[in-house]
């Protein structure tokens, strides 16, 4: 709630000044006649957010680099650039980081210095956005390049969810009835097994064993997704998270052709700057989303400073995709790397467009089959007994 400073008066009592929080003016001025107060004069003051308790999400970020962008092509001072637009913004979170930031460019701290005294409050992209638009004296267009970057990282974040939205919404529907099967149905068929004292098929041992340790077997399914992601987050940090992530079945290869691309379009646009090569390696690293890519740019970076080519660079590590590393080896060869830089993050984009349509195409099918195989062997396994007692009982 806002806080109101206040200028009042008792009657024939000097006047007193304090502050209070309210819900609006017409609360403040309620709250103030309740003590006996009449009101000379007051101010409000907005509520007071904390800037640590801001979230930029990546729409959000998107948005925010490409005004940054607009702002430093206007070629006025970054912080005079970033004051208007923390005046203008209709978002909260983001005029909070623009204001803090134009406030401490106008101390005189340079851009590393306000976004050391910030640190984390600075998304990690934007930080390392200003620090390399400023050394490489180009802002405006490498927030326009990484805007199209970020675009295209969240075209492959779609497609990721498009392809476990179904398996995922088929979990969600049998998970009540897996726990009605494995908590009424099963123990009933297990009790009529015991009254008859049938010896029991091995299937039907399995299926009764199963529906005990189905209530188990969900709860991990659902634990261990989450808490591995908030261990590695919060003991291995983001390249930990990132690396893991590319290495998940299935899924991975999605999000390590995305820093790929991330990679060799960032890079490109840095070549095409005129920035050195080696310079350009370690600015790429700091503007990576991918936190296992930039730790494996900052070491080519080491390399290239020593003199050595570019594709020699990235073959010696294994984070880097083998057909990167040959179509780097051509362009160097070629004198046109930063043209095929682009053509090898095209590639990379047509690479998960295809595979996401793979597997859109083979998931959904492949559920099915595996929901009918349990489905079919509890159904055999529960009736095979019945069965046996039937013919017993005819006999």
């Amino acid at each position: 709630m806002p806080e109101f400073h206040y200028i009042a008066r008792k009657t024939n009592i000097t006047e007193v000044s304090g502050s209070l929080t309210a819900a609006d003016e017409e609360d403040f001025r309620r709250q103030l006649a309740a003590q006996g107060l009449e009101i000379i004069s007051f101010t409000q003051q907005e509520e007071i957010v904390e800037l640590s308790d801001v979230a930029i999400d990546e729409v959000q970020l998107v948005e925010l680099v490409s005004q940054v962008g607009t702002a430093a092509g206007t070629g006025l001072p970054l912080e005079a650039s970033l004051r208007a637009m923390a005046e203008e913004g209709s978002d909260r979170r983001q005029a909070l980081v623009v204001r803090e930031l134009a406030e401490q460019l106008e101390r005189g701290q340079t851009i590393e210095q306000s976004l050391a005294a910030l640190g984390d409050r600075v998304p990690h992209e934007l930080a390392g956005l200003l620090r390399a638009g400023i050394r490489c004296g180009n802002l405006a267009g490498l927030c326009e390049s990484f805007s199209r970057q970020q675009l295209a990282t969240q075209k492959t974040a779609r497609i990721v969810r498009s392809v476990v939205a179904y398996p995922l919404v088929i979990f969600l529907i049998l998970l009540p009835i897996a726990l009605l099967f494995s908590e009424v149905v099963v123990p009933m068929f297990g009790g009529i097994f015991g009254d008859f004292d049938l010896e029991l098929p091995r299937a039907t041992e399995m299926v009764l064993v199963g529906a005990r340790l189905t209530p188990l077997v969900i709860i991990l399914l659902l634990a261990i997704p989450i808490g591995t992601a908030i261990a590695l987050r919060l003991f291995g940090g983001r390249w930990l998270l990132h690396r893991v992530r590319g290495a998940t079945p299935l899924l991975g290869h999605m999000w390590t052709w995305s820093g790929q691309r991330e990679f060799a379009t960032m890079l490109a646009t840095f070549l095409e700057f005129r920035v050195p090569q080696a310079e350009g390696l370690s600015l790429t690293g700091e503007v990576l989303k991918d936190q296992n890519m930039a730790r494996a740019c900052a070491e080519a970076s080491r390399k290239s400073r020593m003199g050595q080519p570019l594709a020699p660079c990235l073959i010696e590590s294994i984070h880097f995709d083998r057909s990167l590393v040959s179509l780097v080896a051509w362009g160097e060869q070629h004198g046109v790397l930063p043209e095929t830089l682009r053509l090898a993050s095209d590639v990379f984009e047509d690479r998960i467009e295809q595979y996401g349509a793979m597997l859109r195409r083979l998931i959904p099918p492949a559920t099915m089959v595996i929901v009918a195989t349990f489905v079919l062997f509890a159904v055999v396994g529960l009736f095979l007994p019945l069965i046996k007692l039937i013919e017993g009982l005819s006999g």
